[in-house]
């Protein structure tokens, strides 16, 4: 069955960009695009930003792929209704008001937050592709579901795959009262990354594997990791991340810093 990606689409420039992000995505993936505008007060008639929507789609994908929807509402609510059968939902990382911290409150982190699907935000300014994937991963349940989607990610693109684990302090079950700990603490991770990737690594044969285990702020190891990437793959909540909050604090900084696309997978 054909999978179903979904795009938010305002009428700016950023969620124009968003939409031929999702096309190539959706042409990769051998999936269907669906173009989604949210009416409210005070936006261009939703018939000509869809037409808009679907004149820059049409070149990455083929015309029976590619559909639109008006819906109503309050936009993030009514963009993760939109995405109910999707597979991944696509978001710009601003709207029609310009102010990227006020998108990312009001939109960009509610769908993060709670769609029923992966979702992508579409940041950084067009730039030759990289030929590489990163994921942040720590060997929580959401890093294991973002590492699975990395790895997809990275096999329709023909990508390498950088699986980034950066820590601060040692694990805390690493041996104590030894001559060097950080050099345990150091071993241990990386016998953890390697076997976390030889595990998710087995339906992906043909992606090329980075490990890159070593001692940094996570967000700043990952935020330097996406200068030099397609897309940067995280997940929801890691290990520190609070029960109650559905968006953990890594998740929540490389929506705001990352210099890619940034997908957050919930486990």
């Amino acid at each position: 069955m054909t999978t179903t990606l979904v795009v938010g689409v305002d009428g700016s420039a950023q969620s124009l960009t968003a939409v031929e992000w999702a096309a190539a995505e959706a042409s990769r993936r051998k999936a269907s695009l669906r173009a989604v505008c949210v009416t409210t007060p005070g936006p261009p008639d939703a018939e000509s930003i869809l037409d808009k929507a679907v004149s820059v789609a049409r070149p990455h994908i083929p015309a029976p792929h590619l559909t639109t929807a008006v819906a109503t509402g309050q936009p993030a609510a009514a963009l993760i209704e939109s995405a109910t059968d999707a597979s991944i939902l696509i978001v710009g990382s601003r709207g029609r008001g310009g102010r990227t911290g006020l998108l990312l409150g009001s939109v960009a982190l509610q769908v993060a937050s709670h769609a029923p699907c992966p979702v992508i935000s579409v940041r950084g300014n067009p730039r030759p592709t990289q030929g590489e994937v990163v994921v942040g991963i720590d060997g929580s349940p959401g890093s294991k579901a973002a590492l699975d989607f990395a790895f997809k990610a990275a096999q329709v693109r023909s990508d390498r795959l950088r699986a980034v684990r950066a820590w601060t302090t040692p694990p805390p079950d690493a041996t104590p009262h030894v001559p060097d700990p950080d050099l345990v603490a150091d071993a241990e991770v990386e016998t953890d990354l390697a076997n976390a990737l030889a595990e998710a690594g087995k339906p992906y044969p043909d992606v090329r594997v980075i490990p890159d285990a070593h001692q940094a702020r996570p967000v700043r190891a990952l935020t330097t990791a996406s200068t030099r990437a397609d897309l940067l793959v995280v997940g929801a909540r890691g290990r520190g991340g609070f029960k109650n909050l559905l968006l953990g604090s890594v998740a929540n900084a490389m929506l705001h810093r990352s210099a890619c696309p940034v997908a957050v997978v919930h486990p």
